[in-house]
């Protein structure tokens, strides 16, 4: 029986003025598709330190994690099963530099424009939870 491994994220947003965005950065994959931060939860870390980490790593945001699990999405990639699950995340600073600046790249949306640029369904439906 394969092993799942288990990853955390975030959905990150903040309001202007009034209007909820939701900041998307590009993976790293040769299709640079648009997805929020996730990644693994090391031994010894919890779930919501490692979704904490991986917003300022690959998108340079701080803010609030909030308590809840908002949605969990499942995939495959080079014959093992991941599980992420992904908390709101309201952010209160975004960074000029970050970690992976040079690899990504990160834009703000409106919540109701996320599904112009995120082509993953399930992706999709968990950014409309927040």
């Amino acid at each position: 029986m394969k092993k799942v491994i288990i990853q955390a994220g975030v959905v990150p947003y903040y309001f202007d003025d009034g209007i909820k965005k939701i900041i998307l950065i590009t993976a790293k994959n040769p299709r640079r598709n648009w997805i929020v931060p996730k990644g693994h939860v090391e031994k010894k870390t919890d779930p919501r330190s490692a979704a904490v980490k991986e917003a300022f790593e690959e998108a340079g945001l701080k803010g609030n994690l909030k308590p809840e699990i908002i949605g969990s999405l499942l995939y495959k990639k080079k014959n093992n099963e991941y599980q992420v699950d992904f908390y709101p995340f309201e952010i209160t600073e975004i960074l000029n530099n970050w970690p992976e600046k040079e690899s990504r790249e990160r834009i703000a949306v409106e919540q109701g424009y996320a599904g112009r640029f995120v082509l993953d369904e399930k992706l999709l439906e968990i950014l409309k939870q927040v």
